[in-house]
């Protein structure tokens, strides 16, 4: 074998290692953090001027008293008060597709400090 053959070999080697590589780590992470770019969805009771704030270690993006963000490494309703502390009372509170009930609201707005305790049935 000549020094060409086995550079060639080479460099197809290391050409499958760096496409595997980005097939196996790369790919998923980009589709995971697409995914859960909305994992929570919450409607504050009054419009905050903030629209974006880091809560509890991810961005939380708001517009027109509706926000959005992704998955927190914090149970939900963590993620739910601290999201009151920054942005005011919410309304509703949903964290990945299950919403909290009007127990878990009121729970959440009073943990949170929120500084009035909206009749939620009246809000809604």
């Amino acid at each position: 074998m000549t020094l060409s053959h086995f550079s060639s070999r080479l460099g197809a080697m290391v050409g499958a290692v760096l496409i595997s590589f980005t097939l196996v780590f790369v790919a998923p992470q980009a589709h995971a953090a697409k995914r859960d770019a909305n994992f929570y969805n919450i409607e504050l009771i009054q419009n905050n001027p903030i629209e974006k704030q880091r809560v509890k270690g991810v961005t939380v993006k708001c517009t027109d008293g509706e926000c959005t963000a992704p998955l927190a490494s914090t149970a939900h309703k963590n993620m739910c008060i601290a999201v009151v502390k920054q942005f005011g009372a919410v309304k509703s509170f949903g964290a990945g597709g299950r919403q909290f009930d009007d127990q878990e609201i009121s729970s959440c707005n009073a943990k949170g400090g929120a500084a009035e305790q909206p009749d939620l049935a009246k809000a809604r």
